[in-house]
């Protein structure tokens, strides 16, 4: 393998181990009854990769509380203050709070694309205080 492959492949263990570090200090921080647990997946693979989530998070996401409101389902609509307090506490605020940044999230392909992409990103270890 060339020199260029090699460093490759260390780039992609790397970001490999920086998306475990975000995942795991996320989701141990993360109080998942705030938010359901049937939520964190979702969540997890927009952070992660950017895969678009279904109405109501992409609505949460982009910063639109009407169509927030109306796409939630009995269990999310109680908890849509939970929701601003894990995305402010735990999540990058590049993947969120408006449609704009909520397409170029998808475009760059989550952490993972901003990551290979050398992007300067914060310090994911822990969420806010």
């Amino acid at each position: 393998m060339s020199d260029d492959g090699d460093l490759n492949v260390q780039r992609e263990i790397e970001i490999d181990k920086q998306l475990a570090k975000w995942h795991n200090a996320a989701f141990t921080g993360i109080d998942l009854q705030g938010i359901g647990e049937g939520m964190a997946p979702g969540l997890a693979l927009w952070v992660t990769d950017g895969v678009p989530p279904g109405d109501f998070l992409a609505a949460v996401l982009q910063n639109n509380l009407m169509d927030a409101i109306r796409y939630a389902d009995s269990h999310n609509e109680d908890r849509l203050l939970n929701w601003g307090r894990v995305l402010y506490d735990y999540v990058p605020s590049a993947c969120y709070g408006s449609p704009l940044k909520y397409s170029n999230w998808i475009d760059k392909g989550g952490l993972k694309g901003v990551l290979l992409a050398g992007e300067i990103v914060v310090d994911l270890s822990e969420g806010r205080d």
